[in-house]
C-alpha cells in the first residue's frame, strides 16, 4: 500500500503539474520483537486451517450505512477441536451454524468464540456459518476499514492506528493475520445500478428480484483476510491483457471505474503492460489469475488487495504523474501478496519492496539517470527525517507497531534494497530475489527467511549484509582520511586510509563493496572497487596515472550516511550543490574546475579549539580538480535546528551547553583543509541570523572559496564534564592507564541495544564518538590519540548520559 496525508479535499505529499501539491509519502510501521501483538493473532493459525470463506454481503440499504450478511469459513482442524475463534470488529452477530444447528458464541465486539458442542478429531474438515448486520468500522486513523457514502462502498485491508494493523475483521468474520490464507468466494447483492469487484474472476452476475443484482466472484489463490477485498459503485471497466511470455499465457486486466472516469483511467495506465513485463522478467512469474485495481474516491493512498487493487481515482486524472503510485501497488503481487511479511515488524518486505520497485520501473521505462534520481531522492530523505518521522532508529526486522507504515519500513527499506544490489551486482541481485519468490511465495517470510533465500544462489552469501543493513539500526559512513601515492613504473601505487563511522548502530559494517574514483591533473579518472570494513583501513590500489583526486562511491551503487553531488563549473554564477544542503557562488574564475560536494550525515571528528563543541550531526567535505581555478567564491552553509519538516539538520548544536542557553551568536563556522588536520574557526565568514538569534535558523557565508572539510560548532565559555556516579550495573575500561593500541569498554551486562562513548581532553573539548554494543566487551582502537588524561563518556545515542570515567593514555 502507499500513504498520501489529505488536506482539504487533496492530496498531500505528491507533485503533479495540477494544483495537487504531492509527495509520494509511504506509510511506514515498526512492530516490536513480539512476533505479533495481538494474543488472537496468530497463535490460532496453529491450532486451525482456514480453507476458504465464502461470503455474502448485501448493499441494498448501504446509503443508510446497513450491510447485511453472512460468511462461511471452511477449515481443516490441526488438532482436536470443541471451539473456534474469529475476528470480527463491532458488528452484530445474529447467529452461527454448525452442522446444520445454532450455536452458542459469545462476542466481545472484537472476538467470536462460538463452542461446536462437539469434538473436531485432527485433520478433519468442518465449516461454519456467522450471520452478522450493522455499520462496518474504519480505522480510527481515517485509513483502513470500510467506507461508505451515497455512490461508492469500499473496503481498505489495513488500518493504520490498530493493532494488529490487519482490517479483514472490519467487513467479514476472519483469522485476521498476515499468517493464515484461504481461497475466497463472493456473493454480492447490490442495486441494480451498481455492480460489485472483488478478488478473483467474476463467473457470474444475476438479476435478483426487480431491482437487485447478484455479482459472484471466486478466488482460487489463498490470500491473507487483509488482502480480501469488495468496493461496489456504478462501475463498468475497462478490459484489456497482458501476455506473459514466460508463461506463454494471456492473463486479463480489468480497471474499474464509473463511466465518466474510464478514458483518464486508460491514460493513466498505459505503461502497466511495460511494469508487467519489468517485475516478471526481475521476480519471476505474475501468478494471480487477474489484473486489477478499482477507482475508489479515497485521496489519502491505494491498497494493494490481490487482484482488486484499490487505487485512488484522483491519481487517476489521465496523465502518467501518478504511475509510480500504479507500479508501487502492481509490485505487491510479488512483495506483500504472495511473499507476505511474517510480522508488521518486518514491513520492509512489503512496503520497501514495493517502493524499491518504484525505482526499478522508473529504470526500465525510462533510464538510469531516472532511477538514481529517484534513488538519491529517498536516500537523502531517509538520512534527513526518518529517525525524526518515526521516533528513533530502527532495525527494519525491528519496527514499532506504531511505526509499522513509516519512513524506516518504506523509505529505508528501498534504500537498503539499493544498496543490496550494489552488493551482489545485477546478475546475483535479480537471481537471489527470484529465489525468495520460488521458495516463499504464496507464504509468510521472516528476514531471516528472505536472507536464506537469496543464500541458495551459488556464490551469494548476504549474511553480513543483513547483520548490518537489516538487523540493526543506523547507519554507516565511509570517508578517505588520507591519500598517498608512489610511482611503480608507469603506474603508481595509491595508499588510502579509510575511516568509518556508525550512526545509531551497534557495529561497524563488514564486508562494504564500494567503488573508489581517482583523477588526475587532466581530469582522467579511474575506478577501482574496494571492500570495506571495521574502523579503520588501509588499502592500496595501482593507479594509471599520479592522482590528485579520490571519492568513494560515485557511481552511488551503496546508500551510505553520505549524499553528494558532482558539478563542472565553467561560467561564474551561484550553484546549488542538492543532496548536500550548500549553495556555491562563484565570482571569478579562470577556467573551468571540477568540485565534489559531500554532506556526511554523522559526527566529525578532530582535535578542536579550546571551549568549542563540534557538530554531531554532519559535516562537509569540499574537494575537486582544479579547484585553484575558482579565484573567487563564497560558500553557504544554512544552519537549521527547528523542528520542521525543512529542519532538524543540527539538532545536537541547538541545546543549553556549557552552562550558557543556546544563542545563534556562539555558532561558528568550523573548517580544516583535510581530515588530518586540526578544525579551526574558519578564518573568513559571515554570520547571518534571519530572524531570532534563537530561533535556530541561520545561515552562514564564507567570503572566499577554499577547499577541505566544514563542520558547525559551537562556542561556550566554560565546559563542565563532571564525573557522574555510575548506574548500579556499572560499566567498566580498561587497561586503564593504557599503554596499549586498544582499550575495551565492558558491557556485558547491559541491554543488548547501540551505544556510543565519547571522548573529551582535560578541558572539556569534545575529541571523537565511537559506537558501542550493548551485552558484551567492545574493543576500541586508541593507536592514534594524543598521549594524555581523557574524560570517557557513554550514552545511549540520545545524549542520555549513564556516567563518565576518566582514563589516561600513556
Amino acid at each position: 500500500m502507499k500513504l498520501f496525508l489529505t488536506i482539504t479535499a487533496v492530496l498531500f505529499g505528491f507533485s503533479s503539474q495540477a494544483q495537487i501539491n504531492c509527495q509520494e509519502n509511504h506509510l511506514h510501521t515498526t512492530c516490536g520483537i513480539a512476533k505479533y501483538r495481538s494474543g488472537n493473532e496468530s497463535l490460532r493459525s496453529d491450532t486451525v486451517d482456514v480453507l476458504n470463506y465464502s461470503v455474502y454481503l448485501d448493499f441494498t440499504e448501504a446509503t443508510s450505512n446497513i450491510l447485511k450478511g453472512n460468511c462461511q469459513v471452511k477449515f481443516e482442524a490441526k488438532m482436536d477441536l470443541t471451539s473456534i475463534s474469529l475476528d470480527l470488529l463491532q458488528l452484530n452477530v445474529d447467529s452461527i451454524l454448525f452442522q446444520g444447528n445454532s450455536i452458542p458464541f459469545s462476542y466481545n465486539d472484537t472476538l467470536i468464540v462460538a463452542n461446536l458442542g462437539t469434538t473436531i478429531n485432527t485433520g478433519a474438515v468442518d465449516s461454519l456459518t456467522v450471520y452478522y448486520n450493522g455499520t462496518p468500522q474504519m480505522d480510527p486513523s481515517g485509513w483502513g476499514g470500510f467506507y461508505m457514502s451515497l455512490q461508492y462502498f469500499y473496503n481498505l485491508g489495513v488500518g493504520f492506528e490498530s493493532d494488529p494493523h490487519n482490517f479483514g475483521r472490519a467487513w467479514h468474520p476472519c483469522f485476521d493475520n498476515f499468517v493464515e490464507r484461504a481461497t475466497y468466494n463472493f456473493q454480492i447483492l447490490t442495486n441494480n445500478t451498481n455492480t460489485a469487484y472483488c478478488n478473483g474472476t467474476r463467473t457470474n452476475v444475476q438479476v435478483a428480484g426487480t431491482d437487485s443484482l447478484l455479482t459472484t466472484w471466486v478466488m482460487n489463490t489463498e490470500i491473507p483476510s487483509y488482502l480480501a477485498s469488495v468496493a461496489v459503485s456504478n462501475y463498468t471497466h475497462v478490459a484489456d491483457s497482458y501476455f506473459s511470455t514466460s508463461q506463454g499465457i494471456s492473463i486479463p486486466i480489468w480497471l474499474a471505474a464509473q463511466q465518466g472516469d474510464t478514458t483518464n483511467v486508460k491514460n493513466s495506465f498505459l505503461n502497466l503492460n511495460a511494469a508487467l513485463s519489468i517485475y516478471e522478467n526481475r521476480y519471476g512469474p505474475y501468478v494471480w489469475e487477474r489484473i486489477g485495481y478499482v477507482m475508489v474516491p479515497f485521496s489519502s493512498g491505494a491498497m494493494e488487495h490481490a487482484t482488486n487493487i484499490a487505487y485512488p481515482l484522483i491519481t487517476a486524472n489521465g496523465t502518467l504523474a501518478y504511475e509510480t503510485l500504479m507500479a508501487h501497488e502492481l509490485s505487491h503481487h510479488w512483495w506483500g501478496d504472495w511473499v507476505t511479511c511474517e510480522t508488521a515488524e518486518e514491513m520492509w518486505i512489503n512496503e520497501g519492496m514495493a517502493v524499491y520497485s518504484e525505482h526499478l520501473f522508473l529504470e526500465q521505462v525510462y533510464d538510469y539517470a531516472t532511477y538514481i534520481a529517484a534513488v538519491r531522492d529517498n536516500h537523502y530523505e531517509v538520512l534527513h527525517s526518518a529517525h525524526i518521522n518515526d521516533g528513533g532508529y530502527y532495525a527494519l526486522n525491528a519496527v514499532p507497531i506504531a511505526y509499522t507504515y513509516g519512513d524506516h519500513s518504506y523509505k529505508k527499506g528501498a534504500q537498503v534494497v539499493h544498496s543490496l544490489r550494489g552488493y551482489l551486482g545485477d546478475a546475483d541481485f535479480f537471481a537471489g530475489l527470484q529465489a525468495v519468490q520460488t521458495n516463499l511465495g504464496g507464504g509468510d517470510a521472516s528476514s531471516e527467511q528472505f536472507r536464506d533465500a537469496m543464500n541458495t544462489i551459488s556464490g551469494v552469501n548476504v549474511d553480513d549484509f543483513f547483520n548490518d543493513w537489516i538487523f540493526q539500526s543506523g547507519f554507516a559512513q565511509f570517508d578517505i582520511i588520507s591519500m598517498n601515492a608512489v610511482q611503480n613504473g608507469s603506474n603508481y601505487d595509491v595508499e588510502l586510509i579509510i575511516d568509518q563511522k556508525i550512526k545509531a548502530a551497534a557495529t561497524f559494517y563488514n564486508n562494504v563493496p564500494m567503488q573508489v574514483t581517482f583523477m588526475d591533473a587532466n581530469w582522467n579518472a579511474f575506478s577501482a572497487d574496494l571492500n570495506l570494513g571495521g574502523d579503520f583501513q588501509a588499502v592500496t590500489v595501482t593507479v594509471p596515472f599520479n592522482p590528485v583526486f579520490a571519492a568513494l562511491n560515485m557511481d552511488e551503487k551503496i546508500n551510505h550516511a553520505v549524499t553528494a553531488r558532482d558539478l563542472t563549473i565553467t561560467n561564474i554564477g551561484v550553484n546549488i550543490v542538492s543532496y548536500s544542503n550548500l549553495r556555491l557562488n562563484v565570482t571569478s574564475m579562470t577556467d573551468s574546475a571540477f568540485v565534489r560536494v559531500e554532506q556526511h550525515w554523522v559526527y566529525a571528528d578532530g582535535p578542536l579549539p579550546a571551549n568549542t563543541i563540534l557538530s554531531k550531526d554532519r559535516y562537509w567535505n569540499v574537494s575537486g580538480v582544479d579547484l585553484d581555478n575558482i579565484t573567487g567564491g563564497k560558500l553557504k552553509f544554512d544552519f537549521n535546528a527547528q523542528n520542521t519538516a525543512a529542519g532538524n539538520f543540527d539538532n545536537s548544536l541547538a541545546v543549553n551547553a556549557g552552562g550558557q542557553n543556546f544563542h545563534e551568536d556562539s555558532l561558528v563556522l568550523m573548517y580544516r583543509p583535510n581530515a588530518e588536520s586540526a578544525w579551526q574557526v574558519h578564518p573568513d565568514y559571515e554570520l547571518n541570523n534571519v530572524g531570532s538569534p534563537l530561533d535556530k535558523l541561520c545561515f552562514m557565508e564564507t567570503n572566499i572559496f577554499m577547499p577541505g572539510q566544514y563542520c558547525f560548532g559551537y562556542k561556550v565559555y566554560s565546559v563542565d564534564i563532571p564525573e557522574k556516579p555510575l548506574s548500579a550495573s556499572g560499566y567498566s575500561i580498561y587497561p586503564n592507564p593504557v599503554t596499549k593500541d586498544s582499550i575495551f569498554v565492558d558491557l556485558t551486562n547491559w541491554e543488548n541495544k547501540a551505544y556510543a562513548i565519547e571522548f573529551y581532553n582535560i578541558n572539556g573539548q569534545f575529541i571523537e564518538r565511537k559506537g558501542l554494543g550493548g551485552g558484551k566487551i567492545n574493543q576500541i582502537p586508541i593507536d592514534y590519540f594524543v598521549p594524555g588524561t581523557y574524560i570517557v563518556i557513554l550514552t545511549d545515542g540520545s545524549d542520555e548520559r549513564y556516567g563518565s570515567k576518566r582514563i589516561i593514555i600513556q
